[in-house]
């Protein structure tokens, strides 16, 4: 079931897309890892059709 769209996860999205541009500057793998991490987990509360999340 989808529910609204929540502006402060799609900001933290965004956040940790940058993030990730910005940690694997720094060449700490482990880190970068991390960061995708969350950054897939987040991602996977989409629908299908990409503005609403999942209930989890």
């Amino acid at each position: 079931m989808a529910t609204e769209r929540n502006p402060h996860v799609e900001a933290a999205m965004q956040y940790l897309a940058w993030a990730i541009e910005e940690v694997e500057k720094t060449g700490h793998q482990k880190a970068t890892h991390h960061v995708r991490t969350a950054l897939d987990q987040l991602r996977l509360l989409y629908t299908t059709d990409g503005t609403s999340f999942t209930k989890p």
